[in-house]
């Protein structure tokens, strides 16, 4: 709210840690700059979601772009949350298997000296 949209683009771009959507927030810059709309600008790009066209088209309508990409981000941000839960329950049970091995290898490297010298007396 109350920055210029060119403006927003480029800290978006400088606050982003991955090269390639540097880029992708470069291409969209430019065609902002050449008079495009950003909801046309954000369209076709390969790595941005089309939920962010479609909610910046109606923010344009509507003229309220900026609660409509804050939904945009909310939403983005829920869905990675769940991916997140979801990868972190099906590791779970792979990590107490391989804790598991883990204990059960050292308890055989303490207990099996100790055995044979109990069998060698």
């Amino acid at each position: 709210t109350g920055v210029a949209m060119l403006d927003t683009i480029r800290i978006s771009a400088e606050a982003e840690n991955n090269v390639i959507m540097e880029e992708e927030f470069a291409l969209v810059s430019d065609k902002v700059k050449a008079g495009k709309p950003l909801s046309e600008s954000v369209k076709d790009r390969k790595y941005m979601l089309p939920l962010l066209g479609q909610m910046a088209s109606i923010g344009e309508e509507s003229g309220k772009i900026d609660d409509m990409l804050g939904k945009v981000a909310d939403t983005y941000e829920k869905e990675l949350d769940e991916k997140i839960a979801a990868i972190s329950t099906m590791i779970e049970p792979i990590l107490m298997v391989v804790m598991a091995l883990l204990v059960g290898g050292m308890m055989a490297a303490t207990l099996l000296p100790i055995y044979s010298l109990v069998n060698n007396i």
